[in-house]
């Protein structure tokens, strides 16, 4: 990849050849548990206020007034449906339709914090102009030399904010990833702003854990979605 199209601060070598690690202390869960940890992140996230006004207010209280540890025990089967439709329901979730297609087989486990700057991410506009390479790492670095277009002006300010407020050990659901295999290489498909802020406090010094916790999906049916990075599908292929 040619230099003049590298963020500020980030060469292309950094970007291409980062040391891959795999996910670790691996676990299997079901798609019923992973999509419950995806709505529940979702619902915490400004972006996506609208959703949440779909719920009724006692619900949207308690979603907010309850520690990251009562979770996934203080919601009975209905509230649980009323969340899970709220966020999965409309027509602008069709990636988590393309990612059901997939009939993953799911894990939850524990990625190295220095391993999340391996990532690619699924293509979107926004990140297809940001992150020629497809990976997270250029990705997080467009945002930190202020390279993200005004049109993007919500996506940059959801990052500034998580970046003021993120705590590793309050966090509602864990980040979800793709890959062919359980091995690297690994696509991020939710979290991309916890992710990018991980990296950024790494970079900082401000992360106190070594490791943290992913969801994995595994499924050699990834490369039909058009919106995995072709760098990944040819890296898989090498």
């Amino acid at each position: 990849m040619p230099e003049s199209v590298c963020p500020k601060g980030v060469t292309p070598k950094e970007i291409q050849q980062i040391d891959q690690k795999s996910i670790e202390d691996m676990m299997p869960v079901s798609e019923e548990y992973v999509m419950w940890q995806w709505a529940l992140g979702e619902a915490q996230n400004p972006k996506w206020e609208r959703r949440n006004l779909q719920l009724s207010r006692v619900l949207q209280q308690k979603i907010k007034s309850i520690s990251p540890q009562d979770f996934d025990q203080q919601f009975s089967e209905e509230e649980r449906k009323r969340i899970l439709d709220a966020f999965f329901n409309d027509k602008d979730r069709q990636a988590v339709q393309n990612i059901l297609a997939m009939k993953c087989q799911w894990f939850t486990g524990m990625v190295q914090v220095d391993g999340i700057r391996d990532f690619y991410m699924v293509q979107w506009p926004l990140s297809q102009q940001m992150a020629p390479s497809g990976k997270l790492l250029e990705y997080t670095k467009a945002f930190q030399a202020g390279q993200f277009p005004q049109e993007a002006k919500r996506d940059a300010e959801n990052i500034e904010r998580m970046r003021k407020e993120f705590n590793a050990s309050q966090m509602i659901g864990a980040p979800i990833v793709l890959s062919q295999t359980d091995k690297p290489p690994y696509c991020a498909v939710d979290g991309i702003t916890r992710l990018s802020v991980i990296i950024m406090d790494t970079e900082e010094g401000k992360m106190h854990t070594s490791k943290f916790p992913i969801i994995l999906g595994v499924s050699d049916r990834i490369f039909d979605w058009e919106a995995i990075p072709r760098q990944m599908r040819r890296e898989n292929a090498s």
